[in-house]
């Protein structure tokens, strides 16, 4: 099928691939003409398991374009835009959303099967649906057939390619009836491969779709955030958390994907998409669903300021001139991706203690202002924090590393390191 990827950030550009790779003609769309030519030229636009692999797999079949009249051959479209948070907080902005339909309805004729993949609040289809129609009628398009479906992503940064390739789940939220029949129908072909290996398909109506993916970031958040407050508990009773994540894992009605007892979560994801399920919660007059989110962020943002506790009273009360390495600035481990950095956040912070601030992070290779070598960023060091687990840190040698920190002190802020190794070298973990 010939299909158009609206937006080429992260997550259109490993559908985009994923969707070429398993044999459908993708042409990728993006107003960003820096982005575009740095497509062009083959190189990867972030760092992701796989990806490059999956790049080679989609070959000639998938292309780049800046123009939305190039859309106008395929028969399916995915908008996989931004939805950010608006700068007062409140909601998510979604203009990038209207102005993408915007632009590519003027140049469809025909039957065309538009889908949404970005985390949208519920009511945003019908929206978008009803901008679509009045554009239609106003006679500024051509389109004779059009039909709009919400199919979310659910794909987790580090493990996206695996994600695409194997989800979980899909969701297809449409139109009852003859109408929603198209668009389904539309889906089921594109992803007949995973269709076929068993993944169960949900379908379902529009405001359905948007919430189960808000709901799902807002769970993985209420996970992550329940294991600050369990690490808080931890260390102030003497408890092992390493111990304590091993056996909440082991308790199949919790699993053990995101029991990190670290530093806090981040990314473009789940810090915004909380704050958006407490917009809605507040809309809906649900002031109890809003406190539950609340609860999370402010467990959430309690880690760092732990955090910053520890290390002012492994330093007598006071940061200044204090020699400080925060080990990680990517938001987790495997990607280069640091956006709402709890590193970042942190060494901001301390900053303003007055401490002197390096960071280390071995993937984030285009910023001269961070350090890719773990033994040059401990150089000097008064103090170390983790605050990514890094495949390089987890498996460095402590022993090795040992002569190069002023003071051998580290917060595993990350609870990511083996303990007693590190014990056994020489250095103080807090």
């Amino acid at each position: 099928m010939k299909i158009s990827v609206l937006g080429i950030g992260y997550l259109g550009y490993v559908h985009a691939a994923y969707l070429a790779a398993i044999g459908h003609e993708v042409i990728g769309i993006d107003t960003d003409a820096a982005r575009i030519s740095f497509l062009h030229r083959g190189e990867l636009p972030f760092q992701e398991a796989g990806l490059a692999q999956l790049q080679l797999q989609a070959g000639k079949r998938l292309q780049f374009s800046t123009d939305y009249r190039d859309a106008a051959t395929a028969q399916a479209h995915f908008i996989c835009v931004g939805t950010p948070q608006l700068p007062n907080g409140a909601g998510m902005d979604l203009k990038q959303l209207q102005e993408c339909v915007d632009a590519l309805l003027p140049h469809l004729t025909g039957r065309h099967v538009i889908f949404g993949k970005s985390t949208v609040p519920p009511g945003t289809t019908a929206s978008l649906y009803r901008r679509m129609q009045k554009q239609l009628c106003s006679g500024e398009s051509a389109v004779a057939d059009i039909h709009l479906a919400w199919n979310p992503e659910f794909l987790s940064e580090g493990n996206a390619v695996f994600d695409s390739r194997y989800p979980q789940r899909l969701v297809i939220g449409a139109l009852a009836g003859e109408a929603g029949d198209i668009a389904r129908a539309c889906a089921r072909e594109i992803y007949a491969a995973q269709i076929a290996a068993g993944v169960p398909v949900v379908e379902t109506n529009w405001e359905s779709a948007e919430l189960i993916k808000l709901s799902a970031n807002a769970f993985l958040a209420t996970k992550l955030s329940f294991m600050q407050g369990v690490a808080q508990l931890a260390e102030g009773t003497g408890a092992d958390i390493a111990a304590i994540t091993t056996a909440l894992g082991l308790d199949s009605r919790i699993g053990q994907q995101y029991l990190h007892a670290g530093i806090g979560f981040g990314g473009g994801c789940l810090p915004k998409d909380l704050q958006a399920f407490i917009d809605l919660a507040q809309q809906a007059n649900a002031p109890e669903v809003a406190n539950l989110g609340r609860s999370v962020a402010d467990l959430n943002s309690g880690r760092l300021k732990a955090v910053i506790g520890q290390a002012l009273a492994a330093n007598a009360g006071s940061l200044k001139g204090v020699q400080v390495a925060i080990l990680g600035a990517a938001f987790k481990p495997g990607t280069n991706d640091c956006r709402e950095s709890p590193g970042l956040l942190l060494a901001a912070e301390l900053q303003l203690l007055g401490a002197e601030v390096r960071i280390w992070d071995p993937l984030l290779k285009d910023l001269p202002q961070l350090i890719t070598e773990l033994p040059h960023a401990l150089n000097g060091a008064q103090l170390a924090i983790t605050a990514t687990a890094h495949d390089e840190l987890l498996q460095a040698n402590p022993h090795e590393l040992m002569e190069f920190p002023a003071k051998p002190v580290l917060i595993d802020a990350n609870r990511c390191l083996d303990t007693a190794k590190w014990v056994a070298a020489g250095w103080r973990l807090l």
